[in-house]
């Protein structure tokens, strides 16, 4: 039986559902650990996660707010915002492992290696500054260019993604631009060092639904024209079945499911994954119907509860679930942490 991706858009990137992932493993992430120190409590944000991101691919990263995405990304660049905090597991950049780097050690992989988009342009480009000037810094710690040279670099990059009469546009200030060209320059700013991947952590939160697809779109083309691998983190299933070739859902600091998007799609099994792609609205929906939600709330990341972390909200749990937590099973193609799968 034929489906459609849950919101009626695109369908996944990956078209034959038997075909595996096969591009060059760019950022290997290894039984990744990050936990948090406050006080008395330790919040474990990251427990566990694996995966691979890919030259030519897209691996989406998707869950509710709270489940580890973004500390997951951050680490991958020692961004994490915090101090007191302890990292373990393994995180490779072409073979090179990443974690224990100094500071120095970062910022020669940050930009030239990796690149990352944020989630808020306002927060990320300094508003006294031209925008302009914000790029060219990149590119001249980067590249080793002179002024001259990166301020047309500058130019050219802002003409990539698409923002009309560049050459004007890098003496404004953030302020001047709407929120879909702020966050177009906060992409000229990542690809400024000529990245192999590109970390995109919500890149279109806040941006109404055209200029949502027109981001997305243009991520797209980057990837293509620049050779990229991309790792992607949403909360929004029907982004990451419209732009991902493998998605790997988070819950409580941990990947619950993970395989290629149309498996996925066809074949879901772990109980929150299936919560999660209830919960987006569909062309199909009922004009004023009541919009659909998963019950409950993520748990407190220092107090996570005994057995499966989704077991307090699962319309399936049984007494096991409460009891042992399960692990991801199955192949390399489909993996997945549930005693009772779908």
């Amino acid at each position: 039986m034929t489906q459609i991706a849950p919101t009626g858009v695109a369908s996944p990137a990956t078209s034959d559902p038997s075909s595996h992932l096969v591009g060059e493993p760019l950022v290997e992430v290894s039984d990744l650990h990050v936990t948090f120190h406050q006080q008395d409590r330790a919040i474990r944000a990251v427990r566990g996660v694996s995966f691979t991101v890919r030259r030519h691919s897209t691996l989406v990263i998707v869950g509710e707010s709270g489940s580890g995405k973004s500390v997951t990304a951050r680490s991958i660049l020692g961004l994490v915002p915090a101090v007191n905090y302890d990292t373990a597991g393994s995180i490779r950049f072409r073979g090179e492992e990443l974690l224990g780097k100094s500071e120095k050690q970062w910022r020669k992989i940050r930009g030239r290696g990796i690149g990352i988009v944020f989630q808020d342009p306002m927060r990320s480009l300094n508003p006294t500054i031209r925008i302009g000037t914000q790029i060219t810094e990149g590119i001249r710690q980067s590249l080793g260019l002179s002024q001259d040279d990166a301020l047309k670099r500058a130019v050219e990059l802002l003409d990539l993604v698409g923002i009309p009469f560049p050459a004007e546009r890098v003496r404004d200030y953030p302020h001047q631009l709407s929120g879909g060209m702020r966050q177009r320059v906060m992409m000229a700013i990542a690809i400024s060092g000529k990245p192999q991947v590109l970390i995109a952590d919500e890149p279109t939160t806040a941006l109404d639904v055209t200029t949502q697809a027109q981001i997305m779109e243009l991520l797209q083309s980057l990837q293509q024209e620049l050779d990229m691998g991309l790792l992607l983190i949403t909360h929004d299933m029907g982004v990451a079945f419209s732009y991902g070739d493998e998605i790997a859902v988070m819950y409580a600091g941990k990947i619950v499911e993970q395989a290629p998007a149309m498996t996925l799609r066809d074949r879901v099994q772990m109980p929150y994954t299936r919560g999660l792609l209830d919960s987006v609205p569909r062309l199909t929906d009922e004009p004023h119907s009541e919009f659909p939600a998963l019950a409950g709330r993520p748990p407190d990341a220092s107090r996570l509860p005994f057995g499966c972390s989704f077991a307090p909200r699962c319309r399936f749990v049984q007494d096991r679930c409460r009891e042992e937590e399960p692990m991801l099973e199955g192949d390399e193609r489909h993996r997945y942490a549930c005693w009772f799968p779908l």
